[in-house]
């Protein structure tokens, strides 16, 4: 069966008259009925509802104000001679005609936030009217002021899919959240929640405790995927916080920056990095303060701090990958780890990253007890990283690592956002380094290290 997606939009939608899902241009009334277990609904002004699908995609609105009363359900079906809608979740039970209420099917909502379509979300402080596999849609130049947080209180599942709020693929102008909040903004508190294509803001003049996307509680299998949140005047104190233990989930092709703190903390979390802008942030790039991270083909730039730190606290049984990244001109180490060398260091890789134009180490193992020796005991796997241009020196300890480079990248124009590769001498360094996969194999590895491979067609060949 089909579900519905909800479209919003700013210009033309009604928070009064549209369910967001259903018929371009909406059936509405003023005194709809439920029957005493609220799934059948009963329509006013004998509309024509040919144009109503029963498959799921479309669904019913009720202005229905009763505390924790459901106000979307999805359509299971039609009955164009009675008048009624079936929906799957029960509405409020035994609405009399008395009770004037208004309903809808179809058109667009003008709103996430407003007072109506945030029970899509959260529900009387419960969980939100969207069920799992629901899309929450904004379509292009959608643009929304939120005073509050707007929390995702229920999760999807596998068996529907996830619950997403997303914008419209391919719009030609982004939509636009806009906090005035100086506090959290987008809260995942539940599992399988979707964020997609769309662009965050924080207009309070305080930047001490605003967070665009605050990850809370134990989640698994979230997503961030393409969101915007590097306003360069109204920005956040930290683009994203993984504030629980064991929350698992991807940030993906997402440009992150120009915070007043930390651009991304993962606090006890296991959490991919993949593909991301991360820049001009206040303070660490991507901090990790325990817990475990995977961080692959992630630009960081221009931070003031380290582009990676990996805290002190390094609990058990935890995994630190960091591969292929471009970490350039950060007023930290280009990666520091801070913790005392252990077993849990064992099976961690940093390698095949270009870790250039620090301020202080390209990779700085900083505890004092971090020695070659030490850390050659660990099973770790340090390698084919370029530590070009960094002020402190390459490495600390010094002589760490192996299949190390210094070579000028030749980036070819940072200023401008582009950190693809000009310098041969990088051409089949990465690790494995032009060597057979698993030794015995006939098949030959040809990396370079960095988020960018050199690019024949503008190389120095």
């Amino acid at each position: 069966m089909a579900l519905p997606v909800v479209l919003t939009n700013s210009v033309s939608g009604s928070d009064a008259a549209a369910s967001g899902a259903g018929p371009a241009t909406a059936l509405t009334g003023t005194a709809a009925t439920t029957n005493a277990g609220g799934t059948v609904v009963t329509l006013d002004g004998s509309p024509d509802l040919t144009g109503v699908l029963a498959d799921g995609s479309h669904a019913c609105f009720l202005l229905d104000s009763t505390a924790g009363a459901r106000n979307f359900g999805k359509i299971t079906a039609v009955d164009n001679v009675a008048k009624t809608v079936t929906v799957s979740n029960a509405f409020r039970g035994s609405i009399p005609a008395g009770d004037s209420i208004d309903w809808a099917i179809g058109g667009k909502r003008a709103s996430i936030g407003g007072t109506t379509s945030v029970k899509l979300f959260t529900n009387n402080l419960s969980v939100g009217d969207a069920m799992p596999g629901w899309i929450v849609e904004m379509e292009s130049a959608h643009a929304e002021t939120l005073t509050a947080a707007l929390t995702f209180s229920r999760d999807g599942d596998v068996t529907d899919g996830p619950i997403a709020l997303r914008g419209t693929s391919g719009a030609a102008t982004r939509p636009i959240l806009t906090f005035s909040n100086n506090g959290n903004g987008l809260v995942l508190a539940n599992d399988f929640l979707v964020l997609q294509a769309f662009d965050l803001k924080n207009t309070n003049a305080t930047k001490t405790a605003s967070v665009a996307i605050a990850i809370n509680g134990s989640t698994f299998g979230n997503r961030i995927e393409n969101v915007k949140i590097a306003d360069v005047t109204d920005n956040f104190w930290k683009a994203i916080v993984v504030a629980a233990s064991n929350s698992t989930g991807l940030i993906h092709l997402c440009e992150l920056g120009r915070t007043a703190s930390d651009v991304v903390t993962l606090t006890t979390a296991a959490y991919t990095l993949l593909a991301n802008y991360i820049h001009n942030g206040l303070a660490i790039g991507v901090s990790v303060p325990s817990g475990s991270a995977v961080l692959i083909n992630n630009i960081i730039y221009n931070c003031t701090g380290d582009g990676v730190n990996r805290g002190i606290t390094l609990a058990t049984a935890n995994v630190l990958i960091i591969d292929g990244n471009t970490i350039d001109d950060n007023g930290g180490d280009g990666i520091e780890i801070a913790g005392v060398p252990g077993v849990n260091m064992t099976g961690w890789q940093i390698i095949n990253n270009q870790l250039t134009n620090s301020s202080a180490y390209g990779l700085n193992f900083s505890d004092a007890g971090s020695t070659a020796a030490a850390l050659n005991a660990l099973g770790m796997i340090v390698n084919a990283n370029n530590t070009f241009g960094n002020v402190t020196a390459a490495y600390n300890p010094a002589g760490y690592g192996s299949g190390d480079s210094a070579v000028n990248p030749d980036y070819t124009d940072p200023a401008a956002g582009d950190w693809s590769l000009r310098a041969d001498e990088l051409r089949d360094i990465g690790y494995p380094a032009a060597i057979n996969i698993g030794t015995v194999s006939a098949t030959l590895s040809h990396l370079d290290p960095g988020a960018a491979q050199i690019d024949v067609a503008t190389s120095l060949l």
